[in-house]
């Protein structure tokens, strides 16, 4: 276990990470910062990313960043029921 891993978080810590996996999640499915403020390049938003999920033993702020991440992918992702035309599936008779 890494000797951070169980410190307490600072104060608004939880949420500036969530915030910025949020925004991160962002410009990388939108390619640009959209209501996010960011100046980084796409790909070392990707290199970001790519860190918080390949540690082992993730912070707390670390569990918030890819929580902010996967809910900016679900809110700006196509629902696959939507993304799959109706004539697709027959209806049985």
């Amino acid at each position: 276990m890494d000797a951070i891993s169980h410190v307490s978080p600072r104060p608004g810590a939880l949420k500036a990470a969530y915030d910025a996996g949020y925004c991160d999640a962002v410009v990388l499915l939108r390619g640009e910062a959209g209501d996010c403020v960011s100046a980084e390049p796409v790909e070392r938003v990707h290199a970001r990313y790519l860190g918080y999920v390949a540690v082992k033993h993730p912070t707390q702020e670390a569990r918030a960043y890819i929580a902010g991440f996967g809910d900016a992918a679900a809110d700006n992702l196509p629902c696959p029921s939507h993304a799959i035309p109706s004539e697709a599936h027959p209806i049985a008779a």
